[in-house]
């Protein structure tokens, strides 16, 4: 309404009033939004932003998705949503530097979230919407954390967790069951009732295509996983909370799990992961042929 009645020029320089957005942040986020619209020579991100993953839905996962335009947007509220020529490379260089400060990332964490912010760039830089790619060859600070190395549990520690007082029903369940199946936590949290028949733990999807499998039942579990009710489409674990970028029901209860282990204060390497490398080192301790260990576990034959 400001910009028909006074023209878009005056707009911005009413917009821009020094008290102006303290006033009314919501009204100066709104002139100032119209304003980069209605000019056709201004490409402000978010602008750009909205084509390009509308784009990237058609050929991408949608967790990936998610994930893309997630850093694109912290990085957009970073920079202010200025237009895409006014980005410098000391700009996206003090961002990666002040995701390292803030967040204190793995290097290849650091370096996954500014490639996902590249290719908005790299898009909009074939479009002929600006000059160049800043991102590109950018270097990057060196993550001060180190990941992790997973390291197997231990009897005592198996002991330590599965008797404590933090642990739930459903923390019990997960537990044992990678501890005699080798699951991954998402395949345990999708695991309904009636994928558990014939002893045997029906997968029929996971993250490759060799997860696709069945698992022996092993006698120790079959009393956790059975079940009296008359509802097959149950989960064997219950009321978990979907989350992350890609919804998995296993989001949220990882973080769970991971909280009970700091509480007990288990070794640091030692994550739910680590109960699939326990079971596959078991097994190849007792001279499982390497065939049968990947059928078990899912991993792709060799």
């Amino acid at each position: 309404e400001v910009e028909g009645e006074y023209g878009w020029k005056t707009t911005m320089a009413f917009s821009h009033e020094d008290d102006f957005e303290e006033k009314h942040p919501e009204t100066h986020k709104a002139i100032t939004t119209a304003i980069k619209i209605a000019n056709p020579e201004k490409y402000p991100l978010s602008i750009l932003t909205k084509e390009f993953i509308a784009l990237e839905k058609k050929r991408l996962k949608p967790a990936t998705c998610r994930r893309k335009e997630k850093h694109i947007q912290e990085f957009i509220e970073y920079s202010k949503d200025v237009e895409i020529k006014e980005i410098t490379k000391k700009l996206c260089s003090d961002y990666a530097h002040s995701i390292l400060e803030i967040k204190d990332p793995a290097h290849e964490t650091l370096r996954n979230t500014i490639l996902d912010i590249s290719t908005l760039f790299s898009w909009a830089e074939g479009r002929g919407y600006t000059d160049f790619n800043p991102f590109y060859r950018l270097k990057l600070p060196l993550g001060r954390k180190k990941v992790q190395e997973r390291i197997p549990w231990t009897d005592e520690d198996i002991l330590r967790f599965l008797t404590s007082e933090f642990v739930g029903r459903n923390d019990f369940i997960a537990t044992a069951s990678a501890l005699y199946t080798g699951m991954r936590i998402e395949e345990i949290c999708m695991l309904k009732y009636k994928d558990i028949y014939d002893d045997l733990f029906h997968i029929y999807e996971g993250k490759t295509e060799a997860a696709r499998r069945v698992v022996p039942v092993h006698s120790v579990l079959k009393n956790l996983v059975s079940s009296n009710e008359s509802d097959n489409e149950e989960y064997i674990l219950k009321g978990l909370v979907s989350g992350g970028y890609d919804t998995k029901r296993s989001s949220n209860f990882q973080k769970r799990q991971g909280k009970i282990r700091k509480k007990l204060d288990l070794p640091k390497g030692v994550v739910f992961h680590s109960l699939r490398n326990t079971v596959i080192n078991k097994l190849h301790n007792n001279l499982i042929p390497l065939y049968n260990v990947e059928q078990i576990v899912g991993h792709k034959q060799k």
